[in-house]
């Protein structure tokens, strides 16, 4: 919506939401390199849940700390 918003008339507002990859599905994205690729940000995929309270640490040190930008992409099947 926001691209949409910004866009309306672009090429990606033509597109499918499959042809962009937005899904919250088995087949997902690792959305944790997205902020990374755009300009630097922090971001960590957490796949196991032992991993998820250190995962969430490590984000809050970084936005505390570093003052930037963090994104836990954390998925978890079955807990």
């Amino acid at each position: 919506m926001a691209m949409l918003g910004l866009h309306p008339n672009g090429a990606a507002s033509k597109a499918k939401s499959s042809h962009l990859n937005v899904t919250f599905g088995p087949e997902q994205p690792d959305y944790s390199q997205i902020p990374m690729a755009a300009g630097g940000a922090w971001g960590r995929k957490t796949t196991l849940p032992d991993e998820v309270e250190g995962a969430i640490m490590d984000g809050l040190k970084v936005v505390l700390e570093e003052k930037c930008c963090a994104v836990n992409d954390i998925v978890i099947e079955n807990v």
